[in-house]
């Protein structure tokens, strides 16, 4: 037996975990070495290994560590540090694999981001981040003094509104009309 065929072998062989490669979105392919044992799975323990990162049942600040009474629903600022906390579902392909998690402001824009690009809105995320982004320095330089985030996505709703209005899209006139009532 040849050093390549020892080589296979030892990887192929039922004794060993399953061989693994990562695309350019985070999925993981699992092979047993036969092309009918793939699975494409989401590498979730890469969220995991990250530091401000909790799963939801442990009910803890993800800052701070702070034990909360009840594990939290939606977004909230921990009692002791004031941070915001935010809830997420780490990515998943199979539903039985879902994880909620409580994660810091930055891991769940990084959460958002892998969402993203598993639905294939990545680059309309990215557009509407840099719209935000030359919104806020147009209201600086207008302004003088940093605009609040609500200040921002106010002007974008007003400019979707006049851009809608222009091109006589009622429809998407009204919901922006709404979503600004909502804002308020």
């Amino acid at each position: 037996m040849g050093f390549f065929q020892k080589i296979k072998g030892f990887l192929v062989s039922d004794k060993n975990p399953p061989l693994t490669r990562r695309d350019e979105q985070g999925f993981v392919t699992m092979s047993n070495g036969s092309a009918a044992g793939e699975e494409r799975v989401f590498s979730q323990n890469r969220f995991y290994i990250e530091e401000g990162i909790l799963k939801l049942e442990e009910g803890k600040c993800p800052y701070c560590g702070y034990e909360l009474e009840n594990p939290p629903s939606r977004k909230r600022n921990c009692p002791s540090c004031k941070n915001d906390m935010y809830v997420r579902t780490l990515p998943y392909v199979d539903e039985a694999k879902k994880v909620r998690v409580l994660v810091t402001e930055e891991k769940a824009e990084k959460i958002d981001i892998a969402w993203a690009k598993i639905a294939g809105t990545y680059e309309e995320l990215i557009k509407d981040k840099k719209r935000f982004e030359e919104m806020k320095q147009q209201l600086f330089n207008a302004w003088g003094t940093v605009p609040s985030d609500s200040d921002v996505n106010w002007h974008l709703m007003m400019n979707n509104r006049i851009e809608h209005y222009n091109n006589q899209q009622w429809g998407l006139y009204r919901n922006t009309t709404l979503r600004m009532a909502e804002h308020l």
